[in-house]
């Protein structure tokens, strides 16, 4: 584990949270927030580790999706300032959730499978806010495996997992609403 702390431009926290996947130990740094949560790891074990959170709200989550979920990002408002991050790669076709005023992420469902390809990857996401469900994206063909995780208070304020040129695996990232 390791600790630091940040401020608006500079790294001055961070935590890192240390999942075992098979046999691949995996690294996730995250953001200080009290009492965050990781919930659930689903997909195959490629590419490399990720973490992107929001310090805010959640206002847009961008998503490129073909046969599989190429990448996935948001855009977050945190008072004045605004943020956005991505990953994985720049395959399918980008794809837009807009989140309206009051509403939140409460979780993600999906599939993953082989997906058209030799690995095991995401195949399709939709995301579930406290108001309605999103479109599923993705493609719709057969998977492995299927994940859903749903909270019914706390807030998903960002996603972990394994991307490369896909995303390879993912989870929520959590705090209480």
């Amino acid at each position: 584990m390791n600790w630091a702390i940040m401020s608006s431009k500079k790294l001055l926290f961070n935590y890192t949270c240390s999942l075992a996947i098979g046999l691949t130990l995996t690294t996730f740094p995250l953001l200080a927030q009290a009492q965050s949560n990781l919930i659930g790891l689903s997909g195959g074990s490629g590419g490399s580790s990720f973490a992107i959170q929001c310090p805010g709200n959640i206002r847009k989550i961008y998503i490129r999706a073909g046969r599989r979920i190429d990448s996935i990002g948001f855009y977050c408002e945190s008072g004045k300032a605004e943020y956005a991050s991505t990953v994985g790669g720049n395959g399918g076709t980008q794809y837009t959730f807009n989140l309206k005023p009051g509403e939140y992420l409460r979780g993600i469902r999906g599939r993953y499978g082989k997906c058209g390809k030799k690995s095991t990857r995401i195949c399709s996401i939709q995301f579930i806010t406290n108001q309605r469900y999103s479109l599923e994206y993705g493609g719709t063909g057969p998977a492995s495996g299927t994940f859903n995780y749903e909270l019914p208070s706390d807030e998903v304020y960002g996603f972990y997992g394994r991307s490369g040129k896909n995303i390879d695996a993912i989870g929520i990232i959590t705090r209480p609403r």
